[in-house]
């Protein structure tokens, strides 16, 4: 999973061809430069980012530079639409360090091939998918469901998550993640109660319209 930008990269991943990541503090990295050194220049080029921030972000590089390999199954979503664009990573990486967004730094070309509705996606699914991180593994029960319209039947006692290790510094990140992935359930449950909602709000019980307070508007035509 390739996050862009809150969405606001989906339609240029889709248009251009590619998938990308950001941190241009990094751009200048020799790539096969040890971790050390990628820590130590994200430090000093984010001395306001504590060590755990560091640590994800310069893992989630690493791994867009050095773990993908063309055929890789890549995803992409936009919570505006609530869609997902599925393709295939190309070969070759390229670094662009004077993108003006800082979004689109670390380049890979990718043939996109399909969108998925998210509503139509099961629950476990979709909270595989939720993780705000820019770059993750997706789970392969997540992976199938995409592909094939139904997730692989997971073996009794395990859990699909993605095989991402958090290393030492990165709890404050996961938990960050955890949260993203339960905000992202209670989206798609207001999503699915908006409609019913606003159709028989007049109807409603005096408690749960204090709890979610609307008001009819109407717009002149």
């Amino acid at each position: 999973m390739v996050r862009c930008d809150g969405g606001a990269l989906y339609e240029h991943f889709k248009e251009q061809g590619v998938a990308a990541i950001g941190w241009r503090e990094l751009a200048q990295v020799p790539l096969d430069a040890p971790k050390s050194v990628w820590l130590s220049t994200f430090t000093a080029a984010r001395p306001d980012l504590k060590p755990g921030t560091v640590q994800s972000g310069v893992s989630q590089v690493l791994r867009f530079v050095n773990d993908v390999a063309p055929g890789d199954l890549v995803v992409t979503y936009d919570p505006s639409t609530r869609r997902y664009l599925l393709g295939r990573f190309g070969e070759g990486l390229r670094r662009n360090p004077s993108d003006p967004s800082g979004s689109l730094v670390y380049i890979r070309p990718a043939a996109w091939e399909r969108e998925v509705d998210r509503d139509a996606l099961s629950t476990a699914t979709k909270n595989t998918l939720g993780s705000t991180l820019t770059f993750f593994l997706v789970g392969q029960s997540a992976t199938d469901e995409l592909l094939n319209g139904r997730p692989r039947q997971a073996e009794q006692g395990t859990v699909d998550t993605a095989s991402n290790s958090v290393e030492e510094g990165e709890a404050k990140t996961a938990l960050l993640d955890i949260e993203s992935r339960a905000i992202e359930f209670i989206k798609d449950k207001l999503a699915q109660i908006d409609g019913y909602l606003i159709e028989h709000y007049e109807h409603i019980d005096v408690e749960i319209k204090q709890l979610v307070p609307l008001r009819r508007l109407y717009w002149p035509m």
